[in-house]
């Protein structure tokens, strides 16, 4: 699997995708990375999922949630890669990188 590492951004911004085929409310950065993958089609060419934490883990389940936060660092050590998303570019980020 590929791990997922980016900001979370602000909780009133969302957007609905979906997931299993039912509606999974995500956080504007997360949309625009999972809009960035389905465009980049060299993402998609490597076989595995995604962890991501806002949807592998319930954020409904505070037991859960720790437990699964407590994880993270095996988690990202032990994934194929670790993606890294700043959001979406703009000039002042490409100056940065």
């Amino acid at each position: 699997y590929k791990a997922v590492s980016y900001v979370w951004g602000n909780a009133v911004k969302t957007k609905e995708i979906l997931l299993n085929g039912k509606a999974f409310t995500v956080r504007m950065n997360l949309h625009s990375f999972l809009q960035q993958l389905i465009k980049d089609r060299s993402i998609w060419s490597c076989l595995g999922g995604y962890w991501i934490d806002a949807i592998c883990i319930d954020q409904t389940n505070v037991a859960e949630r720790n437990y699964q936060v407590a994880l993270m660092g095996k988690i990202y050590s032990r994934a194929f890669s670790v993606i890294v998303w700043l959001g979406r570019g703009n000039k002042r980020l490409a100056r940065a990188m």
